[in-house]
């Protein structure tokens, strides 16, 4: 029997399906030189790039300029790049929030990225830096078609004293500087999170990278808003709502704890106040009729302020949430106008336990009714719920016998059967857990 020949498209799709394998790949890439580009294209689909937190580039990086420049042809390849902090040990540089000074500039990002002209996709990831807009600026002038930027984990040097950022009175309007030379903006993702540095250095850097963005006319294209890193950098971009809302089609936030005062530990943190600052930040969302997906990101520490300060003394206090995120939620989607018809998922980050959480039955039955009314979210299919489980990590309850004896798979069940309402409703429910990773953020 002669043997089956398959068409090079049924076998290009075959070695599709092992993309992020790079182990298989590279042995398809060695089978035959018809096999060979299109698993070298999955191989450089996504190039990580690693820095010494300082900027100076490590060895590898090195290597990877070296094979650049003997294969051209890869240099048309990738389509995201990874800058990262190098995890060697020998690279590493210890910072902290009190004092260091970054040698990170921009200049690094725009060597780096100019490596490979047809990327469209640039994330960042904890490494030092001096300045977010001009790091933004240098890569989307190198790269003049990138679609998507990611700022995850970047570190800031601290100002002596910290400055205060003051939001600004009036919504901000995008008003393009014709002194910058521009392009059809093609930016249509913006991700930032965890930001490292102080309340105030981190919402003065967020607002200027708006600030920034909006002079060269990139947020006139941005779909898809995720805003991961703290209230404060939240708050920050509540001015350009109004002007880039109607455009949104997912928006991701994190709410709590914005205060005026950079207040440590929360201990001056109210209810009242706290609850004026999450019906703010939905109300904020009304300028976004749009959206498909809405993502919350919630910190439940400061949620019980009144006893926060005797828990850091006594780890033994069971910390509770209040539900007050999820009933604003729901005033917000039981407005008469329908504030967003086109939701179709409804994913939220939690903070908290498994116990904290099961405080909002009620909450979470009352949502339900909601998202389930056919004639006001047709469209609405999904919820997505994440617990970063404190005590299970570091912090003053990581001694919660409680939490410390079930595992993964043990948070996740107790999870979903909180949320069992929702499935036996239609909804399709996905759940997920992990420890708790830093202190009291």
């Amino acid at each position: 029997m002669a043997p089956i020949r398959l068409a090079q498209e049924v076998i290009d799709s075959i070695i599709d399906y092992l993309h992020g394998d790079v182990k298989s790949l590279s042995n398809c890439a060695l089978v035959s030189r018809s096999w060979t580009p299109r698993a070298q294209h999955n191989i450089f689909a996504e190039v990580t790039l690693p820095f010494r937190s300082d900027g100076i580039p490590t060895a590898r990086f090195t290597r990877i300029q070296g094979i650049v420049q003997q294969h051209p042809e890869i240099a048309l390849m990738p389509r995201r790049v990874c800058i990262v902090a190098s995890e060697e040990a020998a690279d590493r540089v210890i910072i902290g929030l009190d004092s260091f000074a970054p040698q990170w500039d921009a200049s690094y990002a725009s060597s780096a990225v100019r490596l490979f002209p047809n990327i469209r996709q640039v994330a960042v990831m904890d490494l030092a830096c001096q300045s977010l807009p001009d790091l933004a600026e240098s890569i989307v002038a190198a790269i003049p078609a990138v679609v998507a930027l990611s700022f995850d984990s970047v570190h800031f040097s601290d100002a002596h004293p910290e400055p205060v950022w003051t939001p600004p009175q009036n919504p901000v309007t995008l008003t393009v500087n014709e002194a910058v030379e521009h392009r059809p903006a093609s930016l249509r993702k913006l991700t930032i999170r965890n930001l490292q540095a102080r309340h105030g250095v981190a919402q003065c850097e967020s607002f200027a990278l708006a600030e920034s963005l909006a002079r060269r006319g990139e947020l006139s294209s941005l779909v898809s808003l995720e805003l991961l890193s703290g209230p404060g950098v939240t708050q920050t971009w509540l001015p350009f709502l109004p002007s880039i809302g109607r455009q949104l089609q997912h928006c991701a936030i994190a709410i709590n704890d914005v205060v005026r005062d950079n207040v440590g530990f929360y201990r001056n943190l109210t209810i009242e106040h706290l609850r004026e600052k999450i019906i703010e930040f939905y109300n904020a969302l009304l300028a976004c009729p749009n959206l498909r997906s809405l993502g919350i990101k919630y910190d439940g520490v400061p949620s019980y302020a009144e006893g926060l300060a005797d828990a850091y003394e006594d780890p033994a206090i069971t910390p509770q949430i209040s539900p007050f995120f999820l009933q604003a939620l729901s005033t917000l989607l039981s407005r008469a106008e329908v504030p967003f018809p086109e939701l179709e998922t409804l994913a939220f980050d939690i903070f908290s336990t498994v116990e904290g959480l099961a405080l909002c039955g009620d909450a979470w039955t009352a949502l339900r009714d909601i998202l389930c009314a056919r004639e006001r979210y047709p469209r609405f299919r999904h919820l997505r719920v994440e617990l970063e489980e404190m005590g299970s990590g570091y912090g003053p309850w990581r001694e919660l016998k409680a939490v410390r004896s079930r595992n993964a798979d043990a948070r996740a069940g107790l999870l979903r059967a909180q949320l069992r309402m929702f499935e036996e409703s239609g909804i399709t429910v996905s759940v997920a857990t992990r420890d708790s990773q830093y202190w009291m953020m």
